[in-house]
């Protein structure tokens, strides 16, 4: 299977250093979709933006076991980076390289990520298109047919149906499915 791994969120925490780094973000701006206004939301693409061109070292893991967890998926899977994060793509680079994580490749787009499902009607070729996704944010749910919600705050308004999306707290859990072939019983009956 191909997996599309979102890099903000279940692989990087890019919002605590940008919390640190400004005056404006709180934490409670992180509890809902896009709960910040747009002042906020302003500062926050800012500084984010900042410390992936400036500062990309300072941006931590989202769990220490991420490295180990992609090296599981990556054993029977194709497992690429797919994110919104655009025009950094030396220091994504980097910040894998850094942390340790294997991916077998990555894709920067602006573009909605569930036009890169697999399928007759995927907009895209076929070596970007994805089985599964794996994906912090909310408006994924229902868009695309493989879904594994990163647990994040933000996405707490959302109903995981436990067949199309099911949430998981950290990528460990995503390895032990793939491993245990929930997921090929689950694509093979789609």
């Amino acid at each position: 299977m191909r997996i599309a791994l979102d890099l903000e969120g279940p692989c990087s925490n890019v919002h605590e250093p940008a919390r640190e780094r400004s005056d404006i973000l709180e934490p409670h701006h992180f509890d809902e979709w896009k709960a910040m206004d747009d002042n906020v939301y302003k500062e926050y693409m800012h500084v984010s933006s900042n410390l992936w061109h400036n500062h990309w070292e300072q941006i931590p893991l989202s769990t220490e076991s991420v490295p180990e967890n992609v090296d599981r998926l990556r054993e029977s899977n194709e497992v690429k980076i797919l994110t919104a994060r655009t025009g950094v793509d030396d220091q994504i680079q980097q910040w894998l390289d850094s942390h340790g994580v294997t991916v077998d490749g990555f894709w920067s787009t602006r573009q909605p990520k569930e036009q890169f499902e697999r399928g007759p009607e995927a907009h895209v070729n076929e070596e970007l298109q994805f089985d599964i996704f794996i994906d912090d944010n909310p408006r994924m749910v229902g868009e695309v047919d493989h879904l594994f919600l990163y647990d994040r705050p933000w996405n707490q308004s959302v109903t995981a149906d436990g067949v199309n999306t099911i949430r998981v707290e950290d990528l460990g859990e995503v390895a032990d499915m793939v491993e245990d072939g929930i997921l090929v019983r689950q694509s093979a009956n789609a």
